[in-house]
């Protein structure tokens, strides 16, 4: 992001950005059933026709909307954002054989991808957005991954652990921000899984530049910034172009003209990185498969919702028990 004017804030209206924010995020939920986070929401604001209230790509403006939508969130005048930095967990409790069975039958399932001709992988780079993946693609049973940055030597034994069990033939479709880090993250993934996925089977599905506005693009870091990625800056600008051919921006006399850029995941509105999997799933997706095992699993389900109706007059016992003894 660039540096912002001195004073721009102060001279414009924030009210209007922040009631499009609202309804971006309730629109995106009622659409895809995912929440975004702030990030989605500053790239958001920068498209049209919401890029006509005047939301800038700097520092200082996603930072007021930062704190904004933080002070409209905790007064109830905004909605959810997604958020994977808080994790909490609690032991699930039940009171009867009966609820059990029930709860059982509710999330019982089989292995849906029997009968698949393909293991697919659906793996992303940011934690953060593996509830997106998670909320529309759960159902078919595949592996979904959130790597984090560089994959990890744990995944990669996994991968191919799981991969000579199973015998399929494994397939790996992904999505990574679109900077530097974001496509060598990914090229050392395909390295060292190269044994496992073979060459036609492996799908980056985003970011790729025409996914991306220029306004959505951002300076990169340099290797004076960060020494470590002065090849792979280099790589990136000779593939992709500098930050001037991205952005459509003049440079200033005398600025570097090879200036790396990024543009974040978090960038691409969620229908279409939905999408974008979507397409790649379809390439090796048995629907009449996967058909027949939603209702195998359907069939044991309500085979355990018979089964826990038979605890009833039990359950109900115990509970004039526990009455009487209160008695």
């Amino acid at each position: 992001m660039t540096k912002p004017r001195p004073g721009a804030k102060a001279r414009r209206d924030w009210g209007p950005m922040i009631e499009a924010a609202k309804r971006i995020v309730n629109s995106t939920f009622a659409l895809e059933g995912v929440l975004l986070t702030v990030r989605g929401i500053h790239y958001a604001l920068l498209k049209p026709p919401h890029n006509k209230l005047g939301y800038q790509n700097t520092r200082g403006d996603y930072g007021y909307l930062s704190r904004l939508t933080a002070e409209a969130r905790r007064e109830g005048r905004f909605p959810d954002l997604l958020d994977r930095r808080t994790i909490y967990r609690q032991l699930a409790a039940g009171t009867t054989a009966r609820a059990a069975l029930t709860d059982l039958a509710d999330e019982f399932t089989v292995d849906r991808t029997d009968g698949q001709h393909y293991r697919i992988y659906l793996v992303i780079e940011k934690a953060t957005l593996i509830d997106w993946l998670w909320t529309w693609f759960h159902g078919l049973g595949v592996p979904i991954v959130a790597i984090g940055g560089y994959a990890s030597q744990t995944f990669e034994a996994r991968v191919a652990r799981e991969c000579e069990e199973d015998r399929r033939t494994p397939v790996l479709i992904g999505a990574t921000d679109l900077d530097s880090h974001g496509i060598a993250i990914w090229e050392d993934l395909v390295r060292r899984t190269s044994e496992v996925f073979a060459p036609e089977n492996v799908h980056r599905v985003a970011l790729w530049p025409a996914q991306i506005i220029p306004a959505w693009v951002n300076r990169g870091k340099t290797s004076e910034d960060d020494p470590h990625s002065k090849n792979i800056n280099a790589e990136f600008v000779d593939r992709f172009g500098s930050y001037w051919e991205a952005s459509g921006k003049t440079p200033p006399p005398g600025d570097r003209l090879d200036l790396p850029w990024q543009v974040e995941l978090d960038a691409i509105a969620p229908a279409d990185l939905r999408t974008a999997f979507q397409d790649a799933i379809d390439l090796y997706w048995d629907d009449d498969a996967h058909e027949d095992a939603v209702a195998r699993e359907e069939a044991i389900c309500d085979r355990l919702r018979t089964v826990a109706e038979e605890f009833e007059d039990e359950d109900d016992e115990d509970e004039e028990d526990d009455d009487e003894d209160d008695d």
